[in-house]
């Protein structure tokens, strides 16, 4: 992934003008990705060591590609109810 800079540059005697105008962007791609699904949160027995459940409408592809899940940047131990 690469960055660009957008703003005003002045390279000699060139300068990007203050007012409107026409920036062309060459060799860029952009990927449409679905949305997710709406994950709906267990709402009971919100304790720790307490099962915890997640419901969403089923998505081969949504949910093959969940690799794991965290709680406040910790790693969850979902064991295999997938």
């Amino acid at each position: 992934m690469g960055k660009c800079l957008l703003g005003n540059v002045v390279n000699e005697d060139l300068t990007t003008p203050d007012g409107e105008h026409t920036i062309y962007i060459d060799n860029v791609a952009i990927r449409e990705v679905a949305a997710p699904p709406l994950v709906k949160a267990d709402t009971t027995g919100n304790k720790i060591g307490q099962p915890l459940e997640l419901s969403f409408e089923d998505s081969p592809d949504w949910r093959s590609a969940i690799s794991q899940l965290t709680v406040d940047g910790v790693v969850a131990d979902c064991g295999s109810s997938r």
